[in-house]
């Protein structure tokens, strides 16, 4: 053989080797990944009495069952392997998509490590998710500690005033000019809201526009940029207690009938959409920071 030959196939074979290597490495990766992934699985809950076994190693499928329900879980699976229980805990109004994806296991600890996207909905109670990890059959006790990562965040709407509705009821009929303190976060408005509303108010509360001549019963804004206090004031209501509890609160808090119902009507359909609704009122010292009102001639009463 010359002399060329000799070293231009070892480079070749090292070259091959070489990527040889790298696929295998890969494939290897991405497989215990998987593997990992497939060592839990969702579980559903059927005793209510085993919310005390949080860490709990469960060694057959007897035992298993009398607790909690898979398909994927069968009496062969105990030959090999037990099956620690995974409680976790999570708020659906502000997590989604809530998975275990990896753990570790030192003796008897293991880690578990969970992914979750942040929603932004709002308040509601905590939910459970249940999950078996499969583990080694010398593994009998566990003391288990979750690892919550955020992998992904929803994009947020900003927080918007909606429907404040101003009512006037004077004394007699006269001519009042309303002027709202940061006009530039006025979003919609109806009449147009320019610098100030000037109408002529009635006792009834009917209001005629000066610029258009038309009636209404209400001026009607909404608006940007409002921040909500960060407090544990407030009420927890159930859907179905939702309209009975805001009849109660918008009287105490002065409404009449009609305002009380023009509020309940709009809120409704929102409100109905959760279980739970998390409803604080604002003091009128907040509301007034956000959006100054200023009531020409100055009214004896003003609720907000």
């Amino acid at each position: 053989m010359k002399k060329g030959k000799k070293i231009f196939i070892p480079i070749i074979i090292i070259v091959v080797a070489g990527i040889s290597l790298v696929v295998f490495y890969l494939h290897n990766r991405v497989s215990q990944t998987m593997i990992k992934n497939r060592d839990f699985f969702e579980i559903k809950k059927v005793n209510p009495h085993t919310d005390d076994k949080k860490n709990y190693v469960y060694t057959s499928a007897d035992e298993f069952k009398q607790d909690y329900l898979s398909e994927e879980i069968t009496d062969k699976n105990f030959k090999n392997y037990n099956y620690v229980l995974i409680p976790i805990e999570y708020t659906p109004c502000n997590e989604k998509n809530v998975t275990p994806v990896d753990y570790t296991v030192k003796g008897n600890n293991i880690d578990v490590t969970i992914h979750y996207t942040k929603k932004c909905e709002g308040v509601c109670s905590d939910l459970i998710k249940y999950y078996a990890l499969q583990v080694k059959k010398n593994i009998t006790k566990a003391n288990v500690t979750i690892h919550s990562k955020k992998i992904n965040e929803e994009a947020c709407d900003e927080v918007v005033e909606k429907k404040p509705i101003i009512y006037l009821y004077p004394q007699e009929e006269q001519e009042i000019i309303v002027r709202l303190g940061h006009e530039k976060l006025i979003k919609t408005s109806y009449p147009k809201y320019n610098s100030e509303w000037i109408v002529t108010a009635t006792p009834d509360g009917t209001l005629k526009d000066k610029n258009n001549d038309r009636f209404y019963y209400g001026l009607y804004w909404e608006g940007n940029g409002h921040k909500t206090a960060q407090t544990e004031e407030g009420f927890v209501v159930k859907r179905e207690e939702i309209i009975p509890f805001l009849e109660e609160q918008l009287a105490k808090q002065g409404l009449t009938d009609r305002e009380a119902n023009e509020f309940i009507i709009f809120w409704l359909p929102e409100l109905e959409k959760n279980d739970y609704n998390y409803i604080r009122f604002e003091t009128i010292e907040e509301i007034n920071n956000y959006m100054p009102l200023e009531i020409t001639p100055k009214p004896d009463t003003i609720i907000r």
